[in-house]
């Protein structure tokens, strides 16, 4: 049977040995919807001021009111807190919650199979993957940052800074701009249709439920699929 509230004014707070906070889900990304509840409560509730204060990692996060038979919920999005491990807790009564990444992320072996399905590469292409798990940079992101870039601004200089400076230009002001995420992205040589070389980027993105690998253009800003009649025969990312 539930314990009853009591509303003690100028009191010690006691709290119920019953009393429970609850999360569901237990595990969440920022962004997403979350349920706490908390039941059995007794609490010393200041007058005037009726709010039970919730707190995450012991920073006040929100509060809600206490029901008559002893019991809150609240329904919110989850903030952009970091990823790890979290606790919650109302009138020192705390819950564990596990807070995922912001965005996905994948290891160089899915970023591999990526590349290779997505992508005609030579049989010598030198691919070089220099980390072990990357972030997959959602594409609303990217297309954010190419519209602000000044990287196409430049102008095109034959051999002092023509493609493979502007491709080395994007991947490391992208890097250096959105420090610390570790967005799976780098630069990408191949032979075109004609036979000629040219460097561009490539980036693996999230575009809204597909994962999957796309070139952009560093001297225009623009993001395509990998051309049919282009074969990679270098990648680092």
């Amino acid at each position: 049977m539930p314990i009853k509230t009591k509303i003690l004014l100028n009191k010690t707070t006691y709290q119920s040995p019953y009393a429970q906070v609850e999360v569901e889900p237990k595990n969440a990304k920022p962004g997403d919807k979350i349920t706490i509840t908390g039941k059995n409560f007794t609490a010393f509730i200041k007058r005037g001021n009726p709010g039970i204060p919730i707190l995450f990692d012991d920073r006040p996060l929100t509060g809600v009111k206490l029901k008559s038979n002893g019991t809150f919920k609240i329904k919110m999005i989850m903030p952009p807190f970091k990823a790890g491990n979290h606790e919650i807790s109302a009138f020192g009564i705390k819950t564990d919650i596990e807070v995922a990444d912001a965005e996905d992320v994948i290891t160089a072996e899915q970023l591999q199979q990526l590349l290779e399905r997505d992508f005609i590469i030579t049989a010598d292409c030198h691919l070089l993957l220099s980390d072990e798990k990357y972030r997959v940079c959602p594409i609303d992101v990217l297309k954010c940052y190419l519209d602000k870039t000044e990287v196409p601004t430049k102008t095109y200089v034959a051999e002092w800074f023509d493609c493979d400076d502007f491709s080395d230009a994007l991947h490391g002001q992208f890097t250096f701009d959105t420090y610390p995420h570790g967005y799976a992205h780098g630069e990408l040589w191949v032979i075109l249709g004609n036979g000629g070389g040219h460097a561009v980027n490539v980036w693996c993105v999230k575009d809204g439920d597909t994962t999957k690998m796309v070139v952009v253009e560093p001297q225009i800003g623009n993001i395509f699929d990998f051309p049919a009649d282009w074969k990679a025969f270098m990648i680092k990312i």
